[in-house]
This record gives structure tokens, sequence and C-alpha cells, in this order.
């Protein structure tokens, strides 16, 4: 479905086979990986370079989920008659077309551990149709174009920007429903003048073309790639891509799951850093396929498991919360459940939740969305080539991607699980949490004083802070760049890193100051934290 602890577990469900050799789709998965001719010892003969790294960086072993499957098991299933579609290494299995009988003799097999059907029917193909968009007015394409400076911004990415991080050297995989016109519209002319598409898979027609069929992939990878420079900017616009089509948009079957799986395993391979995902399930064409709620809890459906997976192997899995928040089920879609994600809601130019965005909580009690972004009115690439507007949290999850991308940029030292504490940390709502938006909306600038919290960054020439220690529990805050305009945000967190106070002051032309009132403040240490279109800065105060 377009949203317009990975404890592994093999699902088994009992199908009844029908007796007129019907072609559908399975997931076979193997006893084991005893024979395979694969060690973890040679990681170099079945991972990329780029892949090794990434688990060297993180201090991540290779492990016997990193082993291709048993090739003699994979020649089983096609002496048996089946058609081998694609092979998973995380979940031991392969993906086969083939007829109802044949499908019954491949589950007797000593070396098949179980079977599923995952679709009914053979493979589709895919179409290759075009979705034209009508074209803003010239008073529209302006408010667009403001709208996209608004997403960046709320993020912080103004500031990401200026210091000079802009997802270079980050390879983001985008698993999604298509991307028709990426290869053709001029805000995407320069990833392929840089050589920064690095890998395309269509897993629905089982083949590298990916500009087809849907233009869904096309509005996701705007929001972080597209670029023009006196127009739109793309949160991250210098990252590198994997695009992959895993969703057939005309039917919905577990297939897509599958799909999801293989196409994590492709972005590992390939070295990806994050995985960005703006699909989602819940329930299906055939309803025996359906989860309940009680199913969203981290360790049921195939496509979370599979996203823990890929976030055991180091990447980065952003995650579209859903868009249900309407309907009757209301609640997050998988893989948003994954306990090692980052899921993430839809909020307006207002900062507040918009209500089509899937609430939390997981139904084992998580925060669920952890963050936010923009995901109404969001400024997108639209089908006919030109700036446009789209809803959902399709769109709010790539802004956080990209957010992602631009601090790993500029801090690679980090773990994926280090990366989503410190944004789930630098978020609007962190010390009182919802349902809605999570910990709220992440903020480039508080995210940075975060990383660099031992280190005083308090420039001289810009803030004056004092008396330090505080005297008389009075603190003053003099702006010495005049005049300056804008607004000045002021936040006091303690020395367990939890927000005690916050506050947005208006600059006026001339001499600032303010006198901040800390009464009701205990004594100890704390972390002023100054944020300004001018520059930043944090300071540790003592209050006696």
């Amino acid at each position: 479905m377009i949203i317009r602890k990975a404890i592994f577990s093999l699902l088994f469900i009992s199908i009844a086979l029908d007796s007129n050799s019907q072609i559908n789709r399975y997931m076979v998965f193997f006893k084991d990986k005893i024979n395979t001719p694969y060690d973890i010892a040679s990681p170099q003969e079945f991972l990329s370079p780029r892949s090794i790294e990434r688990r060297t960086r993180h201090g991540i072993q290779v492990s016997t989920s990193d082993l291709p499957v048993d090739p003699a098991y994979v020649a089983g299933l096609n002496q048996q008659g089946a058609k081998v579609m694609y092979i998973t290494k995380w979940m031991n299995g392969s993906l086969v077309e083939c007829t109802d009988s044949i499908a019954q003799v491949i589950s007797s097999q000593d070396y098949v551990s179980s079977l599923e059907l995952v679709a009914t029917g053979p493979r589709p193909v895919t179409p290759n149709s075009f979705y034209n968009g009508n074209n803003l007015s010239e008073s529209g394409l302006r408010k667009a174009e403001l709208a996209n400076v608004v997403q960046n911004n709320m993020l912080g990415a103004d500031r990401m920007h200026e210091l000079g991080y802009d997802g270079t050297g980050i390879l983001i995989a985008i698993l999604d429903a298509g991307f028709i016109g990426v290869n053709s519209f001029s805000y995407f002319s320069h990833l392929f003048a840089g050589d920064r598409i690095i890998g395309t898979r269509n897993f629905v027609a089982g083949t590298s073309d990916i500009y087809v069929a849907d233009n869904h992939g096309t509005e996701v990878i705007s929001c972080i790639a597209a670029f023009d420079e006196n127009s739109y900017k793309g949160i991250a616009f210098n990252s590198s891509f994997i695009l992959c089509i895993t969703e057939d948009v005309p039917t919905e079957y577990k297939i897509e799951e599958y799909n999801w799986l293989f196409g994590a395993e492709y972005a590992d391979s390939l070295g990806a850093d994050i995985i960005n995902s703006s699909v989602g399930y819940n329930t299906f064409d055939s309803a025996w396929m359906n989860y309940s709620y009680a199913s969203m809890d981290g360790n049921t459906a195939v496509s979370t498991i599979a996203a823990d997976i890929a976030a055991s192997k180091g990447m980065l899995c952003v995650i579209s919360v859903g868009n249900e928040g309407n309907d009757e089920w209301k609640k997050l879609v998988a893989p948003a459940d994954a306990d090692s994600v980052l899921s993430v809601g839809a909020v307006n130019s207002s900062m507040q939740p918009v209500v089509f965005s899937s609430r939390g909580p997981a139904s084992d009690g998580r925060i669920k969305p952890e963050v936010a972004a923009l995901g109404y009115m969001t400024a997108i690439i639209s089908p006919g080539g030109s700036i446009g507007y789209d809803n959902g949290t399709s769109f709010s999850t790539p802004l956080i991607s990209g957010l992602a991308a631009g601090v790993w940029q500029a801090y690679p030292e980090l773990s994926n699980m280090e990366l989503i504490e410190v944004i789930e940390k630098g978020s609007s709502n962190y010390n009182d949490p919802d349902t809605l938006s999570g910990y709220g909306i992440p903020d480039f600038r508080k995210i940075r004083l975060l990383i660099t919290a031992l280190s005083e960054e308090m420039p001289e020439n810009l803030f004056k802070v004092y008396p330090n220690p505080v005297q008389h529990r009075k603190l003053f805050i003099e702006c010495n760049k005049g005049p300056v305009t804008g607004m000045l945000s002021v936040e006091l967190i303690d020395n367990s890193g939890r927000q005690q106070y916050a506050e947005s002051f208006k600059i006026k032309s001339g001499e600032f100051k303010i006198e901040l009132d800390l009464a009701g403040f205990s004594s100890g240490v704390y972390i002023l934290c100054l944020y300004s279109s001018a520059g930043d800065g944090r300071v540790k105060i003592l209050i006696p």
C-alpha cells in the first residue's frame, strides 16, 4: 500500500492448494544453510566493499544471515519446475512462481521448512504509463517554492546547508512504487551528471527499469534530491541513491512485503546508509493475509521483521507511519512498528499534527511515530515535471531521511541507533512525546549542539551570557551582532539531557538584551542553547 528487536520467526500459513493448477507466487523457506559454499570469514565473496565498510565502521559482525542460501536448494526448486524469482539471505528462502501442484511437491521436500502463498496469479506486467499533472499558476508556483523553503527550514536545513552538509557521501535507498520522470525532469539532472544513481531494481516486474508504473516515488525522492538553483532545493540534494520498485499499485498482496525485503537486501548489498520507505501494510486483497492492530508489535509483520534486520546491518530505516488517521484503522501500519527504525508522522506549516497522519502507539505501547515533518501541502516535483504540492506521511518521511543524511555526513562516527537517539532528543516535543508526532519535529541546530554537548560553543562576538555562575537566579543574554533581526530561540537543558525551559524572542533592530528568571530552577549545571539565523551557541551555566 502506498502511503500517499528483530526476532526472526518464519511465518507459516496453511494453504489449501487448488487442483486447477493455477499459477501463483509463493515464498519457500529453507531449513538451513549448512552446505552454503560461503564463509563469514570471507565476506568479500558475498558483500560489496561499501557494505563491509559500513559494518566495520559501526562494529557490526558479519553473521550467518549474511551468507547466501545453499545453491543446491535453489537448484532443487528449479528441478521441481518452479520459476525462481528472488532469493533472500536474511530469511533463508526464495520467491517462486509455480502451479499449485508444483507448490505441493515443493512443500514436501526435506530441505524446505515451510511454504507461504503470497500472491495469486503470475507476475504482473508493469504498465508503462505516465501520470500527467496540472501546472500551477504563477502565484501558485511562488507559493510552492516558498513551501519548499518552509519544509526544509522547519528541520533546520538552512543551517545544515550553511555548514556545507547536503548529503554528500550518503547513499539512500528508496523503496517505492515507481519513479516516472526522474530520468527526464530537469530537477534531477544533477543526479545523472554526477553518477549518483547507484542502482535500480524493479522487483515487481523483474527488470532494472524503475522509471515506469507510478510517480509516487518521483515525488518522494524530490523532497530529498530535486534541485534548481532558483526555485527548489531538496533537503539533501547531493546524496546518492538506490531506487527500487517494490510496490505493485493495482493490487495489495503480502508479496509486496517480501519485495520490500528483497529491496532492503539489495540496498545492503550496495552499501546503502539509509532506507526511505513511504509504503505500508495492514490489510490486503485476500483478507486472510490481513494484520490486526495487535500485530503492530514490532515482531510480526514481514516488512517489520525485514526492517529490523536491515537496521541490524547498520542502515537507518526511515518509515512512514501511515495515512490512516481519518480511517477506521487510525493506527500505524507496518513496517513503522519496527523497534529499530525511525517512523515519521505529518504536521502542517503551523507545526501541528494533521488528521490523516496515523497514530501510535505500537500495540506493545512503544512511542510511535518517533518524529514528524511537513506532510500537508508539501512541495514536491509533480507528475508534469514542475513544482507542486502533495499530502501524506509519504512526504514528511523523505524530509526526515534528508535531515538524517545531513547529520550523518556531519557526524559519520554515529551508529544508526545513535543517530535515531540524537534526532529524537533534538526534537521539539522530546520531554512530552505523544501519539501524533512522537518526540516532535527535529531541528538540525539542536541535534548539532546535542552531539557537541561537552564543548562550549558560545561565540562571544555574537552572544554574551552573564553572570555565570548565575547570581540571584537572574541570567542575561545580549546579542552583540547588531543590528540583527529575526527570532532568538532559547533552550535550557539539564545534565540528563532533558529540556527544562524553551522560549523564542523576536530580535528587533539595535541592541538586544533579555533577562531570564531562573527562580524555579534547582541548583546544578545546565546547558544553555541559543538558536538564531545569525548563528547558534551553547554554554554550560551553573546555578548555585
